[in-house]
Formats: structure tokens, C-alpha cells, sequence
């Protein structure tokens, strides 16, 4: 939607300190002051309206926008200061001041874990924030800010996010281990935080604990997935680690495409009519990993629902359906199921035409004639396909796709079939690359995705043997 006219105003007494910057626009921002009164004024017109383009950046990113702060903070009886990181960091972590009270029999219980090796601490903490709490949003007069108290939490056995990480925190500190509350903008690629411009950008509370030159991180919302491992929505963002004696900005993990993997075995015999019988068994790491984390965690119904949706086969049957999560910190989670399913290759006469790939057939991007968007792909991962299909009897091999191998900075892909043994075989391997593009390089993409798509699509070629 186009924009004819949007304006922002401020007025606020001369003696508050309010600070602005502004990012994207033209023009002057006006600011005056009169009569112990400080105005700021902006407007934008006749802005044209933004198409969403796929693998565009934070809209905010190219837009016009300003960000205001005020340097004092007051809320609810609580007061504080935000003119730069140190001081909003020891703003907020004295509201947790106070909240770290917990029971003698859980301060003995985690007495026994002093002096024993960091992951052994934090698994055992780990273990019992999986056990004994969920989490629950609710906020109660400042509870947007400051937590419930360590206490309530374990009596109750829920909390928010904050509430969460405090209670771990001082799990943590009851076993005589560092550790730190951390603000974070969770679910965002790059954090949304301006480092220049102080001000709460956060939505979320991890907890940090420094392991020498290594660093553990825990979502305490989701304390059921493996130690060490960092989910998606917290990962390569800009945080703020929090203490009494400031705030410290640090960057998250990111997961790159070598550590974003997915290997897929399949083995299928085929039949005379393209009906096909086999094995499916796929291993996920790290961001990958966690989409089958989720579905380990279903119920049995909604895992078959998940896996069938996802499957291109005519009216297919799964049995076996298993799942094996190896508690690594790569978030390293097995799925295995058997199949059949009906025509999955197609019969022409005596010919069966075989798709060469069985899932997750790359699509074609959409055609943008003029990109305005700079390009941005945020997730880079690594896709690796080996397929085995069993020749029915009475059939040959009359051709096959040829080999393929593109690699551009968007990533690679390459397609080997062969066939031996009265059997075909196929491995496909795809890397897409995490980074940013000018929009000019839009039609490269496309093409990318163009000739992968070709390729996934292609299919074999059997024909009945003559007698």
C-alpha cells in the first residue's frame, strides 16, 4: 500500500534527555523548543508501495524509520537509565535483584554439584528445568520487565521467559557456576539492535554460561532440547549479557551450511505398474535438526500427519516410523520409516518413467522482471540425497538424466545417476550459501534454482525386455 502522508511528533519537557537517530530518509527531522517545551517532527509523502520479494532483508532495513529514546527510564516504580549499555544492562538486572530465593532442600540438592565439570552441572540443571517447569506467559504489573521471584517458579513449576532464565541462574549460582541473564531479540536474523543506539530492543532471556574459550547457551523455554545447542530463533543475533556492572554486547552462534546438514538415504524396489516399497532413513543436524526435534516430541498421529504431508506419493502407506535423538549438542535426530505407495513411477506402454528424486524437489523461484530488494539468506544448509531403486523384473534401463554440477556463490548442486547390478543409483547433493546480494543479481538466483529444479524433476527410464 502506498503512503500519501505519515507523520511522527514528539513534545517533551526541555529538561528530559530524548535522543533520536534515523535510518532511510530524506530530508531534516525539526526539532525546536519553546516555552520549556522540545518538539521533534517528521514526515515522509508519497511513498510507494513495497512488493514482498522472496529472500528480502528486515523490511526495516531499506524503509524510512527513526528510533527514539528517552536517556532516564521510569515505569511502574521502577527507575533507571539507558543513555548507554552499561547503564541499561545494571538497570535490569536490578530488577532481578532479590527474586533469588529458592528452598534448603534445592539448595542442598545443587550443593552436590559444586566443584564437578561445567557439562555435567548444566546437564543436571538442564535435566531438572525439563522435568519440573514449562513455560507460561504471563506478566503481571512490571512482569514485562522484572521476573517472578526464583521461588515461585519452583513452587509452581512454570514461568515466562525471564522468569525461566532467573530461576536457572540461580540454579546455577547455588553450584557456584557463572552464568549469565542475557536480553535478546529472539526470531530475527539479525537481532534488530543498533549498536550505536542504546535503547530495549528485546523480547526474550536466554541464560550464557562461559566455559573458558568456549560458551554454553540455554533457552530455559525450551529446556527438552540437547545441551549446548542454541535454537534458531536465538542463534547469530546480537545480545546483551547482563550484571551488576553493566551490559556487554556479544553475537550469538551461527550455524553455516557445513553444520546445517541433512542426509537421506531411500532404498525402493519398483513393480511392473511403478508401485514402489522401501526405506526411507534421514539424519538432521543443528537448525535442520530441530524441525525433527519437533516432530520426535509429537504425538505418534501427528508425526504420520507431518510425514505424510510432505510426501509427493499416490495414497502411501507408512509403518516402522522411528526416531533416535543422539543428545549431541548438533542437535543430531535420526527419522526412519518403511513405505509403499502406488504409481510412483508412470507407465507408458512398456515404459516406467522413474522420478530421480523422491522429496523435497527444488521449485522455481518467481519471475521478478525489475527486483527492488537487495537479496539476503539468512540460513545456509547442506542437503545430501541417496537413492537406490531395484529394477523390476523383465525391465532394463533405457536412459537416464544426465549428470549435472552447478556451483554459484548462491550455492551447488550436483545430480549423479548410474545403474549396476539391475540396480539405479542416484546422489544429490545441494549447498545453499547464507550471505547478502545487491538485487542486480536476482536472475543468477532464479537461474540457480531454474536448473536445480530441471534437474530434481528429471526422471528415468525402464522399458520391458523383449522376450
Amino acid at each position: 500500500m502506498a503512503v500519501q502522508h505519515s507523520s511522527v511528533k514528539i513534545e517533551y519537557p526541555s529538561n528530559l534527555d530524548v535522543r533520536y537517530k534515523t535510518y532511510n530518509i530524506k530530508g531534516n527531522v525539526i526539532a525546536n523548543e519553546a516555552n520549556g517545551i522540545k518538539t521533534i517532527y517528521y514526515a515522509v509523502n508519497n511513498l510507494r508501495p513495497i512488493e514482498h520479494e522472496i529472500a528480502s532483508p528486515e523490511l526495516e532495513s531499506y524503509t524510512p524509520m527513526i528510533r527514539f529514546a528517552t536517556d532516564k527510564l521510569n515505569y511502574d516504580g521502577f527507575t533507571g537509565k539507558q543513555s548507554t549499555w552499561d547503564e541499561f544492562g545494571s538497570s535490569i538486572f536490578s530488577l532481578y535483584k532479590g527474586r533469588d530465593e529458592i528452598s534448603p532442600a534445592l539448595q542442598a540438592q545443587l550443593a552436590l554439584l559444586r566443584g564437578k565439570p561445567l557439562n555435567e552441572v548444566a546437564e543436571a540443571i538442564r535435566s531438572y528445568l525439563d522435568k519440573n517447569t514449562r513455560y507460561v506467559s504471563i506478566q503481571l504489573g512490571i512482569g514485562g520487565w522484572q521476573p517472578f521471584k526464583a521461588g515461585v517458579v519452583e513452587r509452581t513449576g512454570f514461568g515466562d521467559c525471564k522468569a525461566l532464565a532467573n530461576f536457572a541462574y540461580v540454579l546455577f549460582k547455588q553450584a557456584e557456576v557463572t552464568a549469565y541473564l542475557t536480553l535478546i531479540h529472539a526470531f530475527s536474523n539479525n537481532g534488530h539492535i543498533d549498536r550505536s543506539f542504546p535503547q530495549n530492543y528485546f523480547n526474550h532471556v536466554i541464560l550464557c554460561i562461559p566455559n573458558n574459550k568456549d560458551t554454553l547457551w540455554m533457552d530455559c523455554t525450551s529446556p527438552e532440547k540437547n545441551l549446548g545447542f542454541l535454537p534458531s530463533g536465538d542463534s547469530d543475533c546480537d545480545v546483551l549479557l547482563i550484571s551488576e556492572a553493566g551490559g556487554k554486547l556479544v553475537r550469538t552462534p551461527k550455524y553455516s551450511n557445513r553444520q546445517n546438514v541433512q542426509q537421506r538415504s531411500i532404498r525402493f524396489d519398483i513393480d511392473s505398474q511403478g508401485n514402489i516399497n522401501g526405506k526411507i532413513r534421514t539424519e538432521a543436524k543443528n537448525t535442520i535438526g530441530e524441525q525433527y526435534f519437533k516432530r520426535l516430541k509429537a504425538s505418534a498421529e501427528d508425526q504420520r500427519k507431518d510425514i505424510l504431508e510432505e510426501l509427493p506419493f499416490s495414497n502411501p502407506i507408512l509403518t516402522n516410523i522411528a526416531y533416535k535423538n543422539t543428545n549431541t549438542p548438533e542437535m543430531n535426530i535420526e527419522e526412519s520409516y518403511s513405505l509403499s505407495a502406488n504409481k510412483y513411477g508412470s507407465v507408458v506402454g512398456k515404459r516406467i518413467f522413474i522420478p530421480i528424486v523422491a522429496l523435497e524437489r527444488t521449485s522455481i523461484l518467481p519471475k521478478i522482471e525489475k527486483r527492488q530488494a537487495d537479496i539476503e539468506i539468512g540460513i545456509g544448509s547442506t542437503s545430501i540425497d541417496t537413492l537406490e531403486y531395484k529394477i523390476p523384473s523383465g525391465f532394463k534401463l533405457e536412459a537416464l538424466p544426465a549428470e549435472t554440477n552447478v556451483a554459484t556463490d548462491f550455492g551447488s548442486y550436483k545430480l549423479c545417476c548410474k545403474a549396476e547390478n539391475g540396480v539405479l543409483r542416484v546422489t544429490r547433493s545441494i549447498q545453499l550459501n547464507e550471505g547478502k546480494f545487491p538485487a542486480s543479481r536476482y536472475n543468477e538466483m532464479y537461474d540457480f534454482y531454474k536448473k536445480m529444479s530441471a534437474a530434481d524433476n528429471s526422471k528415468a527410464i525402464l522399458i520391458k525386455e523383449e522376450n
